[in-house]
């Protein structure tokens, strides 16, 4: 899993329903602590060293096209673009909180194991490979992290899966959700539970299905309902898998759907989706969907 509050919440959910299975938990951390190095030599990742080359690559050859007003104009506009990121950010954190928080405390009483808190460069290492072989498991589940390599799926004797907070095909990789709100498509705000593969969330679909959303949700909020849903989704195939010892699967299409990356994702497209909740958009389209 990935290392926020909902990835721990997927954990102990599953170490809850299946106590007796759960063999390994790692969690991933996106952020590496390993200092960058310029020239074979480590560099400081501070702050002003960001700052100095955000000026020196951005802003010094922006204020030698078009003059200082503009230039001024530019640094004041993407100074409160960034207060609106953290502040955006913030209330993912809240909203974390908020619908994951309670269980949480309560799944931590019946927990089984603690994670192995590991780097994302570390999770398709020889090392971790070697380790799954060792416990030999029927199920490798995964929720956040990097791509996983087909040596690291191949470790499961049964079934590699995935929860995407995304409607595969349409919508692979990386905040889909958000995509399909910024896209006005509340058909498309899904989870998708797949067969893992060493692509962007294209292994063969299991389940999709659409979470529960109210006028009143903020767009963390939807977020946090599509993983939630996914949890129960994953949990469902497994009972099934175990009981009947089949799954069914669906191909999906191929060249069908987009596939979004990190970098994909500006803050301007939040900001646009966020100007679309203000004005009342999810309500009215809610509404829509209950009269048709």
């Amino acid at each position: 899993t990935g290392d926020k509050l909902r990835h721990r919440q997927f954990a102990l959910k599953i170490q809850h329903q299946f106590p007796e299975l759960v063999k390994k938990w790692y969690e991933v951390n996106n952020t590496s602590s390993t200092l960058k190095t310029l020239n074979n030599k480590p560099i400081a990742s501070s702050k002003l060293v960001r700052i100095k080359t955000i000026f020196s690559q951005k802003f010094i050859p922006y204020y030698k096209a078009y003059g200082l007003y503009r230039v001024a104009v530019k640094i004041i506009s993407e100074v409160f673009e960034k207060i609106d990121e953290k502040r955006y950010s913030k209330e993912k954190d809240v909203s974390d909180k908020k619908i994951f928080g309670y269980g949480i405390s309560r799944l931590e009483k019946s927990k089984v194991i603690e994670a192995t808190k590991i780097e994302s460069s570390q999770i398709n290492s020889l090392e971790v490979i070697e380790e799954l072989k060792k416990i030999n498991p029927y199920f490798i589940l995964t929720l956040g992290g990097p791509l996983y390599k087909t040596k690291l799926l191949n470790c499961a004797r049964g079934v590699a899966m995935n929860q995407h907070a995304g409607h595969s095909p349409d919508f692979k990789g990386t905040r889909t959700t958000e995509w399909a709100i910024y896209h006005r498509d509340l058909k498309k705000i899904s989870n998708t539970v797949h067969i893992t593969s060493s692509g962007a969330d294209d292994g063969k679909i299991i389940r999709r299905s659409n979470p529960c959303i109210f006028p009143s949700d903020s767009i963390p909020m939807i977020i946090d309902r599509v993983i939630a849903l996914g949890t129960e989704l994953v949990i469902e195939v497994i009972n099934d898998i175990i009981k009947t010892n089949e799954v069914t699967v669906f191909e999906q299409p191929k060249f069908k759907g987009n596939t979004f990356l990190a970098k994909d994702m500006d803050f301007k497209v939040i900001k646009r989706c966020i100007v679309d909740f203000k004005k009342g958009w999810l309500s009215k389209a809610l509404e829509r969907n209950r009269t048709y």
